[in-house]
Parts: C-alpha cells; structure tokens; sequence
C-alpha cells in the first residue's frame, strides 16, 4: 500500500458520530484521527479533503446547501431518523433505535484499544476499517445506522467513509478512476460434477476462495474500500488473510468452525481502481486466481503422487491440460475518462442526448435548478447518474463478453497413442492413469483400497480425471489448513441418506441414550454411513462400503421396528433460492422514490421553496451508497443468517453467496426454512446472534425458490438439476414464488 496514512485520513476524515453533531465534525475529527494515527493531525488536513467531496459529488443528490439554509433544513439528534435504502421504511417504523448524543470519550476509547501496541500504520488501516464499525455498534445499538447526511438518511457514514477512501486512491493527479470486474466461470457444471455432498461443497469453496485469492493484488495496494461488490467486511475468507497476511491473530478473532465452512461470496466481484493502472490491475487479478488455482492442484498432485505413482509412475501424463484449461477468468475494463454522459448515452441507447437517454435521471439532475439560488450549492448535480449508468454499460459488455468462450484443447496424444476414457464424475477430461481398459480398471481399483486422506477416498467405480480428483481431495489437503482447521476431519459433510433421516436420526437419539453413544462415535471416526439406516445388516450395495457395526446395527433395527420409530425417511429435499431481479435494482429500476428518502424537513422545504419539483417522483439512482448498501445486506443475509436457519432446520449449508442460497434439507422442515429464509431476506433491519443490528433487503426485496424432492439414492447432479428447473420455473411464472417438484424413485 503506498500511502496507508493518507488514506487512513481520507477513511475518518469526518467523525462517525458526525450526525449526532455536525458543529465541530472536523475538531472531533482530528482528535479521532490523532488516536489512530498515534500521530497530530491538523484541522487543515481534514477540512476539503478530496476524497470526501468527490465522494459527496457521486453520491449526494442536489440539497440547499447547508450553510445557506441551515435554519430550513438542520435536523436535530432528536428529530433524526434513518431510511432503509431499499424500501425507504424508517427506522421508527421498525423499532430500530438510534443514538441521540455524542461519546466522544467512548469513541476515543474505541479506536485506542484497537491500535495501542500497533506501530504500523497499514495494519492499524486495516484493523480500523475491519473492527471499529461493529466495535461501536456492540456498544452502541444503531450506532452503524448513522447517516452521513441526516437530509438524505438512507446511507451510513461508514459506506460514505468507504466510498471516501476508495475515491482518494482510484483518482490520480492526471487521471480519472475506473471499474474492473472479476468473474470466473463455468460455475454451475463445476459444483453439479458432484458424487457426494463433499465434492457439492468442495467445488463451491473453491470458487469462493478463487474468487477472494483474485481480489488480493487490489486489497494490498488500494486497500479494502475499493471492493465494492461484493461487501467483504466481516468476511471469513478476509478475516481468516488479514490474520494471517497482517499478522493480526492476536487482535482479530478466528470465524467460528460453521462461518469458516460457508463458500460465501460469489463468483464475481467489481472494484474501484486508478484509471491509469486498470489494465495493469486486471493483468494482476487474472494472475493470482490462476496462482491460486494452480497452487491447490499442485499440492492434490504431490499428495496423490505417492500412492498413485506406486501403481503407475506416468498415472499423471494428462494432468495439467484440464488443470490450465479447467476456469475462464474474466476482467473488465471501464475507465471514467472514457465514459461521459454522451458515451454513456450513445452506447445504452443511442442517442448522444443526455436528456432524452435518460429522463429519470435528467430530472433529478434538474432539482438542483428548483431550489432557489440564493440557497443553491456549486456542482454536485451535474454527475449525478452517472455511477448508475457506468454500471449498467459494464453489465452489458460482460454480458456480451461472455458469449465467447475458447474452446477446451484435447488431449496431447501422439496418433498411435490410446486416449484413456473420461472421467466418470465430470465427462469432461480424461481420467488420470493408465489408458488401457484392463489396466485402468486394476489401477483404479487398487487407488480405491489404498487412498486415504483425512477420512477422504475413491470409491469403487470411479474413474476420475485432474480436476475431480482436486475438488475430491481439497479439503483435507488444502481447506483444513486454509481455514485454519487442527483436525482434516472436520471438514465433515452429511451423505444424503443422513439429510434425508435428520429428523429421524434427532428422535432416535433422544429415545435411545445407547444408540446416541454408538452413532456418536461411528461420526467421531469418520465410519458412520447413512446407508446403515435402511439396511443395517443386510448385504452391502457398493462393494467398498463398511459393514455397520453388530451393535449399532442392531440397535437401529430396534428403532426401525413398529413400536419405535419405523423406517426412516428416504427422500430429501435441496433448496435453491435466489434474489429477483438483481440487475434492475443496480439499474435504479427497483430503488426508492426520492421523497420518500428526504427526511421531513428536506421535503418540505422542496415543498415550500422549490414548488415540489418532478425530480422528487424519481427514482433514487444508484450511488456508491446504494450499491454498497446492495452488497452488504446481501452479505450480511449470507454470513450472519443463512447459515443459523438452514441449521435450525437440520439441514446442510453447501453455498450462500449472497442473493443465492443452496442447501440440503429433511422433507419435514424444507418449506418451514425456506419460509424463514424469505421472511429474513425481505427485513429491513434485523438483530444477528450477536445482538449486532444488521440490515437486509427489505420488503420490496422478493426472491424465487426451487424445491426437489429427491431420493437418497439418487444422482447429486441431477437433484440439482431439478431444483435448479423448480426455481427457474418459479421466475418464469412471475417470481416471488416458491416452486416444488417431487420425484419418484422407481421401484
């Protein structure tokens, strides 16, 4: 990071408790400055800071300027009050309370346990950022709803705060900033090639952690503010690097086992970046997820290598092909300087008119000529919009982008040369090992005797090429240290049948304590077999399957029996959700109507002085608050949420991502946890497990779920591919619908 202390200053440059006095913002200021910096801070350094009005010149919509009309439009801590961004509900009408007075002390106190012992100024930085928003809310319930403009309440002073520092490290002396998006793909026929919930998981994680590995060249030059999507404060992932990478274990703690399982963050992400080094950024992006990639194959490889390269010593000659060709990572370039208002008009809609492009927008920018001159502030509406519709003309061309994709190079093979066969769990590539049938099968079934890692294996049959065999085996080999992790163990997922009878399994315990010790302990050695529960002592189906134990298997056919609790279940449920019309809410197409943002006093003033202007109709465009607000009530859905519910209702998390939500379920309680889900997506604020107030989407927010209903035994890739029809269904049929399909096993 190249000045940590300037941006830094650009970060606090105005007090977090600025709403609840705005006389004496820039002494308070300094003085929390002075604090974090362990350094004197004048007055001289805060007052115009760059970062701040470029800020405020992309996100604030045309007001009286304050000083002009103080008297018309001061807003009192007392009369203060907070809308939702999303649905424009106020914090009163939600019972969310609001801090009324100054603590500076307190706040003092704050930031000096967070840095006492810190010399280093980046670190400091990165601790603020991280701990100091949720520190003084912990404290002080509704203290991170504080707005940065109590006019136009409907954004908080840390997303000004952020937006700040993001704009004082992309701006350059000759240079505007630029957007760049991230995106790696396939994502959907990378998870589905699944044979067990672990490989679900497993290629899940590693898109998420692709995904984080790719934003690293941005968060240790610019700092953590430039991400703008997704919101990754409070991440696992990040949380887990800056323990690590800055040294922080001491002052940061380690995610709870259940958050640092959870692949959370989607398979794209848009950052803020100088314009003159946009290219050169996304150049480095693309390098450290291919780095990343190949670093998790490299370590599968050396580990398998032992073991396989016993049975044959070339059982590798067609690794790294699929390896290299497995993911397309994509960036996009959108410099600033290269986006005007007449670009942005002639390439989404052409016409070169700003006006005609773009009414709504047009007469919001008009409202600042509404209000009276004398009251008028200099600039601010002339760009207005425009963050709005640089995102939009971004979406289009990564759309366009998307339909080319190279196509996958075959295998290197001499012409007299055999090609193995396929992989058995992709389809995709050609299986590792001998080609031959006779020797393939022999070397395939002795891998499936001899390979063990961290309770992981091959199971008889299977056939599996590079990339399989890397999501098979990352857990144990990788993730268990990655997420820090003592046991490889741990990493323990569910099979279906186990999902399936959850419920089943919860009553057998509480009405057998003997049965509770042995199935207890058949998980604790990683040997417990959801299949025991429906043929505890018969023959077994797969021939590398372990013999339920005498006991315990006697002990289930009590409980199976007539006068107990019958056979468990058999069918399963996965449940897919997703957000509903995400692209029109960064459109603007979904946001609030600007009156219903202003406060009280801001409206009537228009009301009074400006003849209530038509702007006042419009919809609110998208600023970097409101895409900020966007992120992080869908991180805060995905982290502090998604996780507990689907777990209230036994079943098992396999990615959260945001605005979209896969998980495995008992039948009985699937439609009560997707209900639930709904319920909390559409909250506008919402107390976590913590206590910690967090905001949501909000009740004009709606999603569509798929439901299939599936048989243990059936195909993973398949149960996914009916719930993945059910949801699509539901957002054909309207959205905000829940869609549920049940399919029979024959027989």
């Amino acid at each position: 990071m190249q000045n940590p202390r300037d941006l830094l200053v650009a970060w606090l440059h105005d007090p977090p408790d600025k709403a609840l006095a705005i006389r004496g913002h820039e002494a308070r200021a300094a003085r929390y400055l002075t604090t974090a910096l362990g350094d004197d801070i004048a007055r001289e350094e805060i007052r115009g800071h760059a970062g701040d009005q470029r800020a405020s010149a992309t996100e604030r919509l045309p007001v009286p300027d304050w000083k002009a009309a103080d008297q018309a439009t001061t807003v009192d801590p007392e009369a203060m009050v907070v809308h939702h961004p999303l649905s424009a509900e106020s914090n009163q009408t939600c019972g969310i309370p609001l801090p009324h007075s100054v603590e500076e002390t307190r706040l003092l106190t704050a930031i000096e346990r967070l840095v006492d012992g810190i010399e280093d100024t980046e670190t400091r930085l990165w601790l603020l950022w991280r701990r100091l928003p949720e520190d003084l809310e912990r404290e002080t319930p509704g203290f991170a709803l504080l707005p940065a403009d109590t006019r136009i309440p409907d954004h908080s002073i840390w997303q000004h705060l952020d937006t700040a520092a993001a704009m004082h490290v992309a701006y350059t002396s000759r240079h505007a900033p630029a957007f760049l998006s991230f995106s790696i793909g396939p994502v959907q026929p990378f998870i589905a090639s699944a044979r067990s919930v672990r490989d679900l998981w497993s290629g899940s994680m590693l898109l998420s952690w692709l995904v984080f590995r790719a934003m690293i060249p941005i968060l240790e030059e610019l700092g953590p503010a430039s991400i703008v999507y997704p919101s990754i404060r409070g991440n696992p992932l990040l949380d887990l690097w800056l323990r690590q990478a800055r040294r922080l274990k001491d002052r940061l703690a380690l995610p709870p086992e259940t958050a640092r399982m959870i692949p959370c963050l989607p398979n794209r992400f848009l950052a803020l970046v100088p314009g003159h080094d946009a290219q050169s950024f996304a150049q480095r992006i693309e390098a450290s997820a291919r780095h990343a990639w190949s670093t998790v194959a490299e370590a599968i490889h050396q580990r398998l290598s032992g073991a396989l390269g016993a049975l044959d010593p070339d059982w590798d000659r067609h690794w790294q092909r699929p390896i290299d060709d497995q993911f397309d990572f994509r960036t996009i370039v959108l410099p600033w300087d290269e986006s005007s208002d007449a670009t942005l008009s002639l390439f989404l809609t052409g016409t070169s008119a700003f006006e005609e492009a773009f009414p709504q927008t047009q007469r919001v920018r008009d409202l600042a000529g509404a209000i009276p001159e004398s009251d008028r502030p200099p600039g601010h509406s002339r760009i207005v919009g425009q963050w709005q519709h640089r995102l939009e003309l971004l979406g289009r061309i990564a759309e366009s982008d998307k339909r080319f994709r190279e196509a996958p190079r075959p295998a290197d093979v001499a012409p007299e040369e055999i090609v193995p066969s396929m992989c058995s769990l992709t389809g995709a590539t050609e299986q590792v090992g001998p080609p031959t049938l006779g020797d393939a099968a022999a070397f395939w079934d002795a891998a499936a005797e001899r390979l063990r890692i961290g309770g992981v294996r091959l199971r008889a049959r299977e056939r599996l090429g590079p990339v399989a065999l890397v999501k098979r085996f990352c857990g144990p080999v990788h993730f268990a240290e990655e997420l820090e992790f003592d046991n490889a163990r741990k990493l323990r997922f569910d099979d279906t049948a186990t999902i399936a009878a959850a419920l089943w399994l919860r009553d057998a315990q509480e009405r057998d304590p003997h049965f509770r010790e042995l199935y207890q302990s058949a998980r604790d050695d990683g040997s417990w077999s959801g299949q025991w529960l429906h043929t505890p002592s018969a023959p077994l189906e797969e021939e590398d399957d372990e013999a339920c134990p005498t006991e315990l298997a006697a002990a289930i056919e009590r409980l199976r029996g007539a006068k107990q609790l019958g056979p468990p279940p058999t069918y399963y449920a996965v449940l897919m959700i997703d957000g509903d019309e995400m692209g029109k809410w960064l459109q603007g197409r979904k946001s609030p109507r600007i009156e219903e943002l202003f406060h009280p006093r801001l409206r009537e003033y228009f009301q009074q002085y400006a003849g209530n202007p038509e702007g006042l109709q419009s919809r609110r465009p998208v600023t970097p608050a409101f895409h900020a607000s966007l992120s992080q009530a869908l991180a805060n859905f995905a982290l502090h949420f998604v996780p507990a519910i689907v777990s209230k209702h036994r079943g098992t998390l396999i990615y959260a991502g945001g605005d979209d939500v896969l998980a495995l379920l008992p039948v009985r309680t699937v439609l009560e946890c997707s209900e639930e889900l709904e319920t909390t997506y559409r909250q506008e604020w919402k107390r976590d497990a913590t206590g910690v107030i967090r905001m949501l989407m909000g009740r004009r927010a709606t999603v569509s779920a798929g439901i299939a209903i599936v048989h243990h035994k059936s195909s993973l890739r398949w149960a996914l591919e009916q719930a993945r029809r059910a949801e699509q269904a539901a957002k054909s049929a309207g959205r905000n619908l829940l869609q549920i399909t049940a399919a029979r096993r024959s027989g």
